[in-house]
This record gives structure tokens, sequence and C-alpha cells, in this order.
């Protein structure tokens, strides 16, 4: 093993480590959300900002977003993901347009139209990829048509463990 391998080895752990993280954090504001209702009514805006800064205790990974900013961060990045083929692409990018700004209309509802904005605005590229996939007088149009986004487990086959000393496995 040379240091480029070692490099590639602690990149496809560190990619790992985070999208595990990333899950993790989300499945645990789900459920701290889920027994927001059984609270009393005073307590309830309370327990919901506690909620919203569960993110500041992982700072070292995570700049300051809400929760409505992650999850569109998210469904962005995962929209082209395992995608073949422009419809296949266009699929992807309506399906996490759509999720992304049914989040932003929840927070409109809730009067928090500020961050309804920088939800929302977090599918600009979408909209970009979007537009050069549907032109194929763009000079990029062959590239973005044929392009392929692994998914996580494809990237990372065979690369977590390979070629390791014995017993570091």
């Amino acid at each position: 093993m040379d240091l480029d391998d070692f490099r590639s080895l602690r990149s496809a752990r560190l990619l790992l480590l985070m999208r595990q993280l990333t899950d993790a954090y989300v499945t645990a504001s789900e459920d701290l959300y889920a027994l927001v209702p059984d609270l009393p009514e005073a307590d309830r805006a309370d327990a919901v900002d506690q909620i919203e800064r569960l993110g500041d205790h992982l700072g070292f990974l995570t700049t300051r977003t809400t929760r409505a900013e992650q999850l569109a961060s998210q469904a962005v990045g995962d929209a082209l993901v395992g995608r073949r083929g422009i419809a296949d692409k266009l699929a992807g990018i309506t399906a996490a347009c759509s999720y992304v700004w049914a989040l932003a209309d929840e927070l409109e509802r809730e009067g928090k139209s500020d961050e309804s904005s920088r939800v929302r605005w977090k599918t600009r590229p979408l909209d970009c990829t979007s537009r050069d996939l549907e032109d194929p007088t763009v000079p990029w149009a062959d590239h973005n048509a044929t392009h392929y986004e692994p998914t996580i487990q494809e990237s990372l086959e065979g690369r977590l463990w390979m070629d390791l000393p014995e017993g570091r496995h």
C-alpha cells in the first residue's frame, strides 16, 4: 500500500462515516419531533427549539443549519444518485424538488419565511442541471446525459477493507 492508496481508503471511510452520522442525526431529530405532541402545549415551542439546536452539538461536523435545510441538502445531493439516462435523472430532480418545496411550504405555513427561502434556494443547482439535461445544445450536454453518480454502496464497494493488514478488518 502506498500513501495514495491510504488516502483513498481514508476518504472512503470518511464518506461512509459522514453519511452514517447524517442518517443518525436525521433519525434522532425525527424521533424527538414525534415526542413533541405528547408535551403540554406551553412547552412545545421550547422543545422544537431544542431539537432545532441538536446540530449545535455536532459543530465539528456541520455548520449551523436547521433540520429542514439539512433534509433539503440531503434530498438535493441524492437527486441524481443511482440515476441513468435523461428521463431517469429528470425524474430524480423532480422528486427532490417536490420534496424540498413541500418542506419550504411547511415552513411558510409556520411563519418561517426566511428559512423557507433558504430551503427553496437549495434546489437552484437542480434547476440548472434540469435545464442542461433538457437542452442538447449546451456544450456539456453529452456529459450530463451520460454521467453516472454511483450510490454510496457502489462507490465504496470493495474499497473499505481492501489491502488492510491481517487483524485490522
